[in-house]
Parts: C-alpha cells; sequence; structure tokens
C-alpha cells in the first residue's frame, strides 16, 4: 500500500500528530524565516531539483513537518492566498489592457473571478500535492505501522 494512500485513508488530523511526533534531531534550530523560504521555494518551483528539497530538508523534521501537514490539511495559509490572489487580479487586468489596446488581441475567456478561482485552485492543489510529497520523503519510519497506530478519531 503507498503511503498516499495510507495518508488519504486516515483523517487529515493523522497527518499533523504524525508531523508534530515526528523525531528529528538538530543541533541548532532554524529561524521560522529560513525555513519558510526553504518552505516556499519547495512548494512553488515549477521545475524542482534536489537542490530545493535538500535545502527543505536540511531543517529540523518537526520544524518542516508541521508546517508541512498544515498545508496538507488546510492549504496555504490566508495570508498567501490573498496576496495570490491580488497578483492574479492584476494580471487579468494587464491582460484585458492589453486586448483592448492591441487591435487582434483576443480578450481573457473567462470572466475576472473565474480567472481567480482557476489559478487559486491550482496553486492550492499544487501546495497539498507537494507538502504530501514532502512529507513522505522526510519520513523515514515505516508510515503504514505508524499511522495504524494512530487511534481514529471519534
Amino acid at each position: 500500500m503507498s503511503v498516499v494512500r495510507v495518508l488519504k485513508i486516515k483523517p487529515i488530523i493523522s497527518l499533523t500528530v504524525l508531523a508534530v511526533g515526528m523525531s528529528g534531531c538538530c543541533t541548532t534550530p532554524a529561524a521560522p524565516q529560513e525555513v519558510d523560504r526553504a518552505l516556499i521555494a519547495w512548494l512553488d518551483c515549477g521545475d524542482c531539483l534536489d537542490e530545493e528539497f535538500k535545502k527543505l530538508t536540511k531543517y529540523c523534521e518537526k520544524e518542516v513537518a508541521s508546517r508541512l501537514a498544515l498545508i496538507v490539511a488546510h492549504g496555504p495559509p490566508p495570508e498567501v492566498l490573498q496576496a495570490y490572489e491580488i497578483e492574479l487580479r492584476a494580471t487579468y487586468q494587464r491582460r484585458k489592457d492589453y486586448a483592448n489596446a492591441t487591435p487582434g488581441a483576443d480578450p481573457p475567456a473567462v470572466t475576472e473571478n473565474e480567472y481567480v478561482e482557476i489559478y487559486t485552485n491550482s496553486m492550492v492543489k499544487r501546495h497539498k500535492m507537494r507538502a504530501y510529497q514532502a512529507l513522505a520523503e522526510i519520513s523515514k519510519k515505516d508510515l503504514i505501522g505508524w499511522l495504524d497506530e494512530i487511534p481514529d478519531l471519534p
């Protein structure tokens, strides 16, 4: 049974418990900003290389895994979504303005709200998928056995 299938079977809160309960040894905890930068680089990279993942995994497992579990459970933080929405609306407006000013240029095929919804949903799914991948890679334990030990929620 694959890790992803097991993670889908158990309640999402199990991921949070897993992440917080992971043992990780680090002698010097990193500054939260450093971990956040590495996490953003991993979640947002287009053509990810091992380098992005290595930067992420050099920090304490608990520091990284707890953030990843939150992303899997809830998606990106509200402030990230809000900033992305502002960026998307500006991009949509530039495309619309370009179409209006350029003969023969096609206007956007969807409304502004549809555009924002499409790209936001895509980003949320990408972040959740990448967080799942990272959690599976970070944990060198037998996830299947460990998750089976977690009691089901009422």
